[in-house]
């Protein structure tokens, strides 16, 4: 069976039960997403203590832009 035939045959509609309404409203939306660009730390720090971590996070974020050495690392401790 192609890859194709396979995504065909699968059903990927929600199911009857799902909720027909989104989970934020565009107003929400547009308040969290000012305040992820506003201040990133604070914004996905509180985000991530929705999850149970093993070891609590000591840091949101690790980055580095520079030249030749781009890193991006998210509660990477």
């Amino acid at each position: 069976m192609t890859t194709e035939e396979l995504l065909d045959a699968v059903d990927v509609s929600p199911a009857a039960e799902a909720p027909r309404r989104p989970h934020v409203t565009a107003e929400d939306y547009t308040r969290m997403y000012a305040q992820s660009i506003e201040d990133p730390d604070g914004f996905w720090g509180v985000h991530g203590c929705r999850l149970e971590w093993m070891k609590p996070f000591s840091r949101v974020r690790d980055v580095d832009f520079s030249l030749g050495g781009v890193s991006i690392n998210w509660f990477a401790d």
